[in-house]
C-alpha cells in the first residue's frame, strides 16, 4: 500500500479546507482579528471556487454580462433544465435578459418623454443561479 501524495490528498479532501480555514479563524479571532479575517476570506474564496454558481439574487444588476443558468425551474419550463445562457439585467424591464430590440429616433424627433432611444421586445431569461464570465484567454495577434 503506497501513501498519497500531499497534492493528491488535498485534492480528494478539498471540500474540507473551507470548514478548516474557519475552525483556524475562530481559534484566532480573539488574538488576531485580522488573520481571522482573511482566513474567513479564503474560506469563503474556496467554496465559491468549488461551486462558482450563486443564486440569481445575488447577481450584479449593473449591466454586467454573465453567465446564467436555469437549475430551480418549474415543470412548464423545464425545456430548461440545466440549460445556460449568457445575459445581463436590464432596469427598462426590471428582469435578466440575453437580448432586446431597440428603436431611435431620427430628425430631431423624440419619445413622450423626451428620449431617442428605447428598448423593446426583450429576451426575459427566467435563470435561477448565475456565475460570472471567464477571463478570456490570452491570444496573440495574428501575423499576416
Amino acid at each position: 500500500m503506497t501513501d498519497k501524495s500531499f497534492d493528491e490528498a488535498i485534492a480528494e479532501d478539498s471540500h474540507l479546507l473551507p470548514d478548516a480555514l474557519r475552525a483556524i479563524a475562530r481559534r484566532l479571532e480573539s488574538d488576531d482579528m485580522v488573520e481571522s479575517t482573511v482566513l474567513c476570506q479564503a474560506a469563503d474564496e474556496l467554496e465559491r471556487l468549488r461551486n462558482p454558481w450563486q443564486p440569481i439574487e445575488t447577481a450584479p444588476v449593473d449591466g454586467t454580462i454573465f453567465i446564467g443558468a436555469f437549475f430551480d425551474v418549474s415543470w412548464s419550463n423545464s425545456h430548461w433544465q440545466h440549460d445556460s445562457v449568457k445575459c445581463w439585467y436590464q432596469p427598462e424591464f426590471d428582469a435578466f435578459i440575453s437580448g432586446c430590440n431597440e428603436m431611435c429616433t431620427h430628425n430631431g424627433h423624440t419619445f413622450k418623454d423626451g428620449t431617442t432611444r428605447r428598448l423593446h421586445s426583450p429576451d426575459i431569461e427566467p435563470v435561477t443561479h448565475w456565475m460570472p464570465l471567464p477571463t478570456p484567454p490570452e491570444t496573440t495577434p495574428n501575423k499576416e
